[in-house]
């Protein structure tokens, strides 16, 4: 089975698991997710139905909006190298034998696989990011959601600018 890392922000992952669970071939894929995700799970599985999903919350150290190696104001922190650190040890003591390991994004997958010696496959281009989503999941046709009424989730983004 393959596995699909979710290591970035919170409208990221609402995305990608509108595409998923939309798939014809999501029982090909688990997730391992960062436990920075789980509150919004939570709250995401009171209107959408996930529990078809196999689903893993890992805590990989990310206390910000997504993994810092992914920033550039994060990238040179010391915290970047102890994600990447909790990253590799993961999966040194969880190795996939099945299939093969994705990563949402392409941007510095080249540095993810240098400094965790994992030789992860990006899901996406560098454009179209969220189409690409409905790419990989082999969607086609126009979404239908079912969601329960009267449930309201509220998605702040933190601010990538200072003056915001």
């Amino acid at each position: 089975m393959h596995r699909l890392f979710l290591l970035r922000a919170y409208g990221d992952f609402v995305i990608f698991i509108q595409a998923l669970i939309q798939s014809p071939e999501k029982n090909k894929y688990s997730l391992v997710v960062s436990k920075h995700l789980e509150p919004l799970y939570k709250e995401l599985a009171l209107v959408i139905d996930l529990s078809s999903l196999p689903i893993q919350f890992v805590d990989f150290g990310i206390n910000t909006s997504q993994l810092r190696l992914f920033t550039n104001k994060h990238l040179l922190s010391p915290a970047t190298f102890k994600e990447l650190n909790k990253l590799k040890k993961f999966i040194q003591q969880n190795p996939n034998t099945t299939g093969q390991d994705y990563i949402e994004q392409s941007t510095r997958i080249s540095a993810l696989c240098f400094l965790t010696g994992i030789g992860f496959q990006p899901m996406i281009d560098k454009q179209l990011v969220y189409a690409n989503y409905d790419i990989f999941f082999k969607n086609t046709g126009s979404k239908q959601y079912e969601i329960k009424p009267q449930v309201n989730v509220l998605i702040l983004p933190d601010a990538r600018l200072q003056k915001r």
